[in-house]
């Protein structure tokens, strides 16, 4: 179903309006300091499967700015902005690089560019401490980094099967909700 131009701004609008309070209630829980910004990569490939990349990238924009506003936990904004808001929808554009090594390196190269920016603003200008990562006197940096991108690499299958599995039920769902 092809939606017409006020369905995709409505789309738009409600998806901002649940990837801000996702992210803002993420802030008081905090269980989901990395699990909530990805939630919120997927709402936004949603919109991209229905409304297309341009609004989805409108959502994303939005949506990004609310969450930097309004969100407690402003490392979760961060890694909001940095990566997980748009990587879903920048992923398909480099899974047509037919070398799937050199599409393995773009994309570990994108995580690991941004996973830096967020460390790094997060110390200098949030104000993280360093101590939080040293446990019993061992700095766990690159350990972290390390487990980050493996948690990485299957959050990038996982969106494989995203794109394979659900695509035509989001498709058909977000269709049936703007039908008359």
């Amino acid at each position: 179903m092809k939606l017409k131009n006020v369905q995709k701004t409505a789309l738009g609008g409600i998806t901002t309006a649940l990837i801000t309070v996702m992210m803002f209630l993420e802030g008081f829980v905090r269980i989901g300091q990395y699990a909530a910004p990805a939630i919120a990569g997927l709402m936004i490939l949603a919109v991209s499967y229905a409304a297309g990349k341009a609004f989805a990238l409108y959502t994303f924009a939005a949506s990004g700015l609310i969450v930097v506003i309004f969100c407690p936990d402003k490392e979760a904004a961060l890694i909001y902005i940095f990566f997980a808001g748009y990587y879903p929808i920048l992923r398909e554009y480099i899974e047509k690089i037919h070398v799937k090594l050199i599409a393995y390196a773009v994309k570990l190269a994108i995580f690991n560019t941004a996973a830096l920016s967020v460390f790094f603003l997060g110390i200098h200008v949030i104000g993280i401490p360093v101590e939080d990562y040293i446990i019993f006197g061992v700095d766990i940096t690159k350990a972290f980094f390390f487990i980050l991108n493996i948690v990485f690499i299957c959050y990038d299958r996982m969106l494989i099967l995203f794109d394979i599995r659900l695509k035509p039920t989001i498709i058909s769902m977000i269709g049936k909700l703007f039908q008359r």
